[in-house]
């Protein structure tokens, strides 16, 4: 177990499995982990590879990485333990579909929460939105050219958080974790998260597992037209919800108490 995961051990049947964010780590799962462990749930948030290990590391992981680091995770869950949710957070979500897609005995249920691929957010670049439009099967072809190899992509203020107060706190604790949180990704992972997304795509309607998508309409880095689209290829015990008032990382902003209850409902309807 990476240093930096999250474990905590509960006093039920019932475990949840954290799936944290591109260039983000496990402590931004944090809140959730203590609020599903207070309901006995065993609780683990691993490190996906490539994080929390230096930029290099990071720059070099793949979306094949991420997947193997996640499905590895269910080995820490004991035999007694036989009901397993799974929360992912943007691109955790993808990796939350697959891994249930790929172990349908072992995941009950899953929360979406933030999905996206076609970056159309409304504090997107306009560059950033045409590559993820048009050009995202030539990014593989593009990132390889040696003035481009090693270009960073910055994340924008308000870092998909609308509650200042809250994003204060993730700044000073990002400016204290500089190997933990980067405030940028390298170009290729874009190419990284195409495909994974493009693999997702193909296995989304044959899920099983019943998934609730939580999406903000003032996310500001994927429009909830993203989420529409993939419930739409979700079977019908799948569900949506919308809500107003947060940004992108709805499960640390304004709303994310009701994210939490909307959560822990449905997953409640499935056990």
């Amino acid at each position: 177990m990476h240093p930096k995961s999250i474990y905590i051990e509960g006093k039920s049947n019932k475990a949840v499995l954290l799936i944290h964010g591109m260039t983000g780590s496990p402590e931004e799962m944090r809140y959730l982990a203590n609020s599903f462990n207070k309901d006995e749930y065993t609780v683990y948030c691993p490190v996906i590879a490539g994080h929390c290990n230096g930029a290099n590391e990071l720059a070099n992981s793949t979306w094949v990485d991420w997947i193997n680091s996640v499905e590895d995770s269910l080995k820490i869950f004991n035999k007694d333990i036989n009901h397993i949710y799974c929360i992912g957070i943007c691109v955790g979500g993808y990796l939350a579909s697959l891994l249930a897609y790929r172990n349908p005995d072992k995941i009950k249920a899953i929360a979406w929460y933030s999905p996206g691929y076609l970056y159309n957010g409304w504090n997107i670049p306009y560059y950033q939105y045409i590559i993820s439009k048009y050009f995202n099967t030539l990014l593989k072809y593009i990132v390889k050219l040696p003035l481009l190899k090693n270009i960073n992509i910055y994340e924008k203020f308000p870092y998909g958080i609308k509650n200042k107060r809250i994003r204060n706190i993730l700044i000073k604790k990002s400016n204290e974790f500089t190997r933990d949180v980067f405030p940028y990704y390298p170009l290729r992972l874009l190419v990284e998260s195409y495909y994974l997304h493009k693999h997702c795509l193909t296995i989304l309607s044959k899920i099983n597992e019943p998934i609730i998508i939580i999406h903000s309409k003032e996310d500001d880095v994927f429009s909830d037209l993203n989420a529409l689209e993939l419930i739409k290829k979700l079977n019908n015990k799948s569900n949506l919800i919308l809500i107003k008032n947060s940004y992108h990382m709805i499960h640390l902003d304004q709303e994310k108490n009701k994210v939490l209850k909307y959560t822990k409902t449905f997953f409640e309807s499935f056990k």
